[in-house]
């Protein structure tokens, strides 16, 4: 009795143990990635704060720049320099973008777009959500100049990267999808789409 009593708390204490290193694990790989988020905003804001320093009157002649100008010097800038970490330029790039896309600039948006999948594809397994909005984003923005199969292609691969990571961009993409279905004049595929979304 006395043995099977201390092989029990044996047992108890190991499986203590094996829990608490578990979540020792789990609480260093968060902190690890909370650390990678800070420096990831720090980076983003010195280079905002460098773009919005170029975009002075001082530089253009005496004359106020165009947020279009800003940020065209931005991107040439984000080109350019290479101290930034492959995704953060990724990040810039997506917000980019979708800046231009509301200005109506849908071709330096495509190009912007297109860079930050490009950079996104190679981590896609390390940041599915990042690589998902800058696919999105891009579908968004070949569905605006009429480019429908690019686009669904583009929010496929996204849904694909989401896997089921996050049901509410899922949603939002199959929303995408059937807008697309519905441009091409499938009404069909655009129900069975937002059926999708809404389970």
């Amino acid at each position: 009795y006395l043995v099977a009593s201390a092989v029990v708390v044996f047992g108890v204490m190991v499986a203590a143990l094996a829990l608490t290193n578990w979540q020792l694990e789990k609480t260093r790989k968060q902190r690890d990635l909370t650390v990678q988020e800070r420096d990831r905003a720090e980076a983003v804001t010195e280079y905002l704060v460098d773009v919005f320093e170029q975009a002075t009157p001082l530089r253009h002649g005496g004359r106020e720049p165009t947020v279009r100008e800003a940020l065209e010097l931005g991107a040439k800038q984000l080109e350019q320099d290479r101290r930034l970490p492959e995704e953060t330029r990724g990040v810039i790039e997506t917000a980019m973008a979708s800046v231009l896309q509301d200005l109506g600039d849908y071709d330096t948006a495509i190009a912007i777009a297109q860079r930050a999948v490009a950079r996104f594809e190679a981590q896609a397994v390390r940041d599915p959500r990042r690589y998902a909005e800058a696919l999105a984003r891009r579908g968004s923005l070949r569905q605006e100049k009429g480019r429908y199969a690019e686009a669904a292609a583009d929010f496929r691969l996204a849904i694909i990267a989401l896997g089921r990571a996050d049901p509410t961009a899922t949603a939002s993409l199959l929303n995408n999808m059937a807008t697309v279905a519905m441009d091409r004049d499938r009404p069909e595929e655009g129900d069975r789409y937002r059926k999708q979304a809404i389970k």
